[in-house]
């Protein structure tokens, strides 16, 4: 077949199967952005009448004065009800899409692995025996997908956290006196915060909810995985975290917690395979011209680094998330220098 993965592709094949999870994204990505659209459209009356009625004062108003005005409140309720609306849509688009990324991420769980031992060189009776989950049973195993868990909670809120970045924007702007037509943009940027919100949750959930399945595939087949390798798209849009984190060997108790929109893979360690990863991230880097490295690490960063003033490693850390627990992010300069 001509699909069928060859011994030395693991890599390439990580790559192509990604390019399908990313197509998917694309898809629900186009609806979620179409559907916003669509509340736009629908506020666009109220918040030209409001606007209008502000070009009417002769002077800046009070901040009582601003709320007493019945275009305003038609305004913040028409917003409240569309935002409302419009989580309810977002609920359901990443229930389907989560669903959606668990049985990609099954299949090609299964897909990386038969690669990897292909490329060890295991025999074909052996390799037959690799095991598939049912992507249905991962849905409650997979934390941060539990309807009373966090970022359903978090989906819940956001409508409202939108909705009161709105008003803020408009009593700032009515408070400092600016004209109708900044104010006009100023609302229609606090509520595109609730559009990018919205695209950083559903990319997250779908990237956790794929590699997780990834990773359970990895456990069922724990007499031949013994670990994966984190893997990042290395070019001049990698951040620093994962550039270390990359070719690093984990443990299949290890979740891939780099940041939200992570592009990273975890690419199967079967017994007796090596590290597919032949080039570490730091040396990668190292190769690249100073110029290159600067811009992807910060002259100041880049400068203390140059000086060995830290490890390349401690580039990656840690912090709590409230929905997917520990994630990855870049060591800000301070904490570089004073650890």
């Amino acid at each position: 077949m001509t699909d069928q993965p060859q011994p030395d592709n693991i890599i390439e094949l990580a790559k192509k199967l990604r390019k399908q999870l990313d197509a998917a994204d694309a898809d629900t990505i186009n609806r979620m952005i179409e559907a916003y659209r669509t509340v736009y459209k629908r506020l666009s009356a109220e918040i030209d009448a409001f606007v209008q009625r502000l070009a009417q004062e002769a002077k800046p108003l009070t901040e009582g004065q601003l709320i007493r005005l019945s275009q305003y409140k038609t305004l913040m309720q028409a917003i409240q009800e569309e935002l409302k609306r419009y989580g309810g849509f977002l609920e359901t688009e990443i229930s389907v899409a989560a669903q959606a990324a668990l049985k990609m991420g099954v299949n090609d769980g299964v897909a990386m692995i038969r690669a990897q031992m292909i490329a060890s060189g295991l025999p074909e009776d052996v390799i037959t025996q690799i095991k598939a989950l049912n992507p249905a049973a991962l849905e409650t195993i997979v934390g941060f997908l539990d309807k009373d868990g966090a970022l359903y909670q978090r989906l819940s809120q956001s409508p409202i956290y939108t909705a009161e970045q709105v008003a803020k924007k408009i009593i700032e702007g009515v408070g400092l006196g600016r004209n109708p037509a900044t104010i006009a943009g100023e609302i229609n940027r606090a509520l595109g915060m609730g559009l990018t919100d919205a695209l950083r949750m559903m990319r997250t959930v779908q990237i956790y909810s794929y590699r997780e399945a990834n990773r359970a595939s990895y456990i069922a087949n724990a007499d031949v995985v013994e670990g994966w390798v984190w893997y990042a798209e290395l070019d001049s849009e990698t951040c620093s975290s994962c550039i270390a984190m990359h070719g690093t060997v984990h443990k299949l108790d290890e979740v891939l917690n780099d940041h939200h929109n992570g592009r990273c893979t975890m690419l199967p360690l079967t017994i007796g395979s090596k590290n597919p990863v032949e080039v570490s991230g730091e040396d990668w880097f190292k190769d690249l011209s100073e110029s290159e490295q600067k811009s992807i690490m910060g002259e100041g960063k880049w400068e203390a680094w140059n000086e060995g003033k830290f490890d390349f490693s401690a580039l990656s850390q840690e912090h709590a998330d409230d929905v997917y627990g520990n994630m990855r992010s870049e060591t800000p300069l301070k904490d570089l220098i004073d650890a």
